[in-house]
């Protein structure tokens, strides 16, 4: 017969009898996911520090650049197999934002630049605020469609830190492709077609005045590309 020793075995021993108090162990569980805070999604504050790019962006540009995304046809406009950008997704929300940059450095095996490319789009369409905030919207409209380099420039130049980190490192990416565009066929006028919105994004939800944005915000882009951002105006 069964001999029961009183003590309740592992595969159902309760919070109670290991000393848990119920109430602390679902505490206890919480506090753990909480420690790994996701990446695509998540505030753009906490995954960088003032005057440093977030080392999601930094290290899947350099991705793109390491896997000859300069010399692509179509890069960031030809899809990456979805399949393949959701289990890559996936292991970097895994890791968390403190180690999404090592993981992508370390253990993410991309095939193509089509797959880094993919997820840096996601990573900034998922950010709870675009790199150009709301505050920004009608000042960066404005200035694209005054077609103006140095209007351009200037609401580039006033972005607040972290922001104003990313989009230079964005840009610098962008226009190494944009010297490439010969071989790669990604000029200005496509890249900020693919990028304006991801960069910018209108409350509005009238599809009027969504289709009037659109055109300037693409405007903004092309022309801050055109202008030679980040670098100054006699670099360029």
């Amino acid at each position: 017969g069964h001999i029961d020793s009183g003590k309740p075995t592992h595969a159902h021993e309760s919070a109670d009898d290991a000393g848990i108090a119920p109430r602390e162990k679902v505490a206890g569980m919480r506090d753990a996911c909480m420690s790994v805070r996701r990446v695509f999604g998540a505030p753009l504050a906490r995954q960088a520090n003032a005057g440093e790019a977030a080392p999601v962006l930094v290290k899947l540009c350099k991705k793109i650049l390491d896997l000859g995304g300069c010399s692509s046809p179509g890069i960031f406009r030809v899809p990456a197999d979805a399949e393949s950008v959701r289990a890559f997704k996936s292991r970097i929300e895994l890791a968390g934002d403190t180690e999404a940059g090592n993981i992508i450095d370390e253990t993410c095996e991309f095939s193509t630049p089509h797959e880094p490319a993919a997820l840096l789009k996601l990573w900034l369409r998922e950010l709870v605020e675009p790199l150009i905030p709301e505050t920004l919207h009608a000042q960066a409209m404005s200035a694209g469609f005054s077609g103006d380099c140095n209007s351009v420039r200037k609401v580039a130049d006033e972005l607040a830190e972290p922001n104003k980190s990313c989009l230079a490192e964005l840009f610098q990416l962008l226009q190494t492709i944009v010297d490439n565009s010969t071989t790669n066929l990604m000029t200005a006028d496509n890249l900020a077609i693919v990028f304006a919105p991801n960069l910018l994004r209108c409350s509005s939800d009238d599809p009027t005045i969504l289709a009037l944005n659109n055109g300037k915000e693409r405007a903004f882009v092309k022309v801050l590309l055109q202008s030679g951002w980040p670098k100054s105006a006699s670099e360029k």
